[in-house]
């Protein structure tokens, strides 16, 4: 058996360094590596289990090809063959726009961002662009401060007050629960914000179960009680802000009364987390994505950011408003080559059945979806799927026939992380450039997506623009990092690097990238969404610790959806817990077994996301096509729904 070390590329802030087992060229057992700073030797769930995914009987493991009497196994020679006849077809009667490219996260892989200079050299297409998660929130960062920085996360440890805003790390940031857990032992106290009583707040003093989508007016009733109270920080706000004043007449035009109706909270709950956050210094605030699931959601993240400016909780330890961090890249994208792309246009990922129906001159008429499944993570499901089923061609790049691989006419079978070699770039939460070494061979015929690409550029004649070696293509990228001592070879020596320009606090010399060089308090408030009188309810959709977005295990694609609500709201429907039953919105419906939830909300309506449409739906069916103001997110939470009793 050998050991080798390597790194999880999926879409989670964790980016875990992996220990894998190899026995016979077969991995045998998954475990975080010990020396990794935040990963300290364990993994998340969905990771141990991931071996499940590499070795499942349904995963694909040769090319197909739909017939009229479904799919048929092809050769990879044909498979590319076909592809090129018809791409440089289309691109001869239609031009190359009749062409969509729709890429998400299915890995996060550095490589990856190759596939966009395959199609900007064959001379640029239809490009998916906008956000499925997190969008808004990094929008309301930008206005906020000019850039999205977070401390290191070992900073945690020096907060006092924690609070965990629309934030559930026991199912979507595992690595912070020993934080958390040395933070309470040194007596921080940690808060939870959330309408649902998550797996967190086993972790926390305190549950705050505020109402969807009160989550601004709960930042303007800290805000104003932080003011009243004299707990805010006058010497920040004074040197290192903007619009102060205007924030202050948003405060003043904002009664109690209001302030009731939109949270859902009382005036004493709403004072003792004034006083805890604004006397009990340095308090962290740690946003999650669901308070800015929107479309006023890059607004929402402004005025929660103000709290930790009126309050002076920013530059110093343990303080500041995380989220993600954007560090400069030190990479060199000109490698994607864009100048080479003679058209491009744009269409929303999230919105992306809206989009591709209205879309003409010229209509799309092939879509290449690689490491994504539209059908069941894009908003308004059913619509996605009217949209791909007119396409007259549909190429999906993944490892399963997902919802999405229900359209396509070619399905290629792709690796996955254990069977490449990558970089992890992002620096989400942590901020390491993390080496991925290959653990095992390719599993069947199942082969990169760069691999995938490079034979295709040779059969449209430029082929020699994306000849290298995965290793190559890393240097090539990570080049301006050679001044800072980070190289390819010490990347592999090592496993992980630190971000060069990486700060344990950022903004500490109190310099922000805004247009003035401050903080910029905001001065407006857009009214919160409410359920219309029939769908009195609100949807809340989670992520679950079984499975990562829609890369569902197995065992769970043919389970009936579930959602959770409050008994009283099943007795009055006429439902008994475990019962079937419907959910409807203004756009869809999905068929759900019911879940009694004592301390569920009774306004709300809560299910994972990420269910396949085939055992009864996925809740983006009941999505409309809604984007947020700002930063192109799908805004998932701006509906409502009815329960009801399922109809033979």
């Amino acid at each position: 058996m050998s050991i080798i070390r390597t790194t999880c590329t999926r879409d989670c802030p964790d980016a875990c360094a992996v220990v894998a087992s190899v026995e016979n060229s077969r991995v045998i057992k998954l475990q975080g590596d010990p020396t990794h700073p935040t990963t300290r030797g364990f993994l998340c769930r969905k990771t141990y289990q991931y071996p499940t995914r590499v070795y499942s009987p349904e995963r694909i493991l040769h090319p197909l090809k739909r017939t009229k009497t479904g799919w048929t196994r092809i050769t990879w020679d044909e498979a590319l063959d076909t592809l090129a006849e018809r791409l440089t077809t289309l691109k001869r009667h239609d031009g190359s726009l009749s062409v969509l490219h729709y890429q998400s996260a299915g890995s996060m892989g550095l490589l990856k961002a190759l596939n966009q200079r395959f199609f900007n050299l064959w001379g640029g297409v239809t490009e998916a662009v906008g956000s499925l998660c997190s969008g808004a929130g990094i929008a309301g960062q930008l206005k906020s401060s000019g850039a999205v920085r977070s401390h290191a996360p070992q900073d945690l440890l020096n907060s006092r007050t924690i609070v965990l805003w629309g934030r559930n790390p026991v199912v979507t940031n595992v690595h912070m629960l020993p934080l958390l857990k040395a933070a309470r032992e040194r007596g921080a106290t940690v808060v939870v914000i959330d309408p649902r009583r998550t797996e967190t707040v086993q972790y926390a003093d305190r549950h705050v179960a505020i109402k969807p989508g009160g989550d601004a007016y709960l930042a303007l009733a800290l805000a104003q009680t932080l003011c009243r109270q004299g707990w805010a920080d006058r010497e920040f706000i004074g040197s290192a802000t903007a619009n102060f004043a205007g924030f202050e007449r948003l405060l003043d035009g904002v009664d109690a009364d209001t302030i009731i109706d939109r949270t859902g909270l009382s005036g004493g709950v709403i004072a003792d987390l004034a006083r805890l956050y604004g006397t009990q210094k340095p308090g962290s605030i740690h946003l999650g994505m669901g308070p800015q699931r929107w479309m006023a959601g890059a607004e929402v993240f402004q005025l929660i950011n103000a709290l930790a400016a009126l309050t002076g909780n920013i530059g110093v330890p343990g303080a500041g408003v995380n989220y993600a961090s954007r560090l400069p890249s030190l990479l060199d994208l000109s490698w994607l080559a864009e100048p080479r792309a003679e058209a491009r246009r744009f269409v929303l990922r999230p919105s992306i059945g809206r989009d591709l129906l209205a879309t003409q001159d010229p209509p799309v008429r092939l879509a290449w979806i690689c490491g994504a499944n539209p059908a069941t993570q894009a908003l308004n499901s059913d619509l996605v799927g009217q949209a791909l089923a007119g396409l007259e061609y549909v190429v999906v790049s993944d490892i399963y026939l997902t919802d999405t691989a229900r359209y396509a006419h070619l399905f290629l079978p792709t690796t996955t992380f254990l069977e490449e070699e990558d970089l992890m770039a992002t620096d989400w939460w942590h901020s390491y450039l993390s080496y991925v070494r290959p653990v095992i061979p390719p599993c069947g015929e199942a082969r990169s997506d760069l691999s995938i690409f490079q034979d295709l550029a040779g059969r449209l004649g430029f082929g020699a623009e994306m000849d290298g070696t995965p290793g190559a293509w890393i240097e090539r990228l990570i080049a301006p990092m050679r001044g800072y001592g980070i190289t390819l070879d010490r990347l592999r020596d090592e496993g992980w690097v630190r971000h060069p320009l990486a700060q344990d606090v950022p903004f500490a010399d109190r310099t922000f990238y805004t247009a003035s060089g401050k903080f910029e308090f905001p001065t407006t408030c857009e009214e919160v969404f409410r359920p219309a009188p029939e769908y009195p309810l609100y949807l809340i959709t989670g992520k679950t610790s079984t499975r990562l977005n829609s890369q569902v295990l197995d065992r769970e694609r043919d389970l009936r959806p579930w959602v959770s609500v409050h008994p009283d709201v099943l007795a009055e429907v006429g439902l008994l817990d475990g019962e079937e039953a419907v959910v409807e919105s203004p756009f869809g419906r999905m068929h759900v077994r019911v879940h009694a939830a004592a301390e569920q909300r009774r306004d709300t309506v809560f299910t994972s996301q990420g269910m396949w449409l085939n055992a009864g739906g996925t809740p983006n069916q009941l999505t409309g096509n809604l984007i947020s103001h700002h930063g192109q997110l799908g805004a998932y939470n701006h509906v409502s729904v009815r329960l009801g009793r399922r109809r033979s």
